[in-house]
């Protein structure tokens, strides 16, 4: 990957219930956030820390959201 590259993951986001349930595709993994809020801060854990990678080599990107 080019030094200044940037990673993204694309996520889709739709409510159900209390929650905001969150997809990570290129994963094949999916999460959960309490509010539409704090979707992405939870989506970049999730995926630093399935990765191993640290939260500033990435960016997460909502592709859809269903309310």
């Amino acid at each position: 990957m080019d030094a200044y590259a940037t990673k993204c993951y694309d996520i889709t986001v739709e409510r159900n219930g209390d929650v905001w349930r969150i997809e990570i595709p290129e994963l094949g993994a999916s999460t959960t956030a309490d509010s539409l809020e704090h979707v992405v801060r939870v989506a970049q854990r999730f995926i630093a820390t399935d990765r191993g990678v640290p939260l500033t080599s990435f960016i997460v990107q909502i592709t859809r959201l269903v309310e």
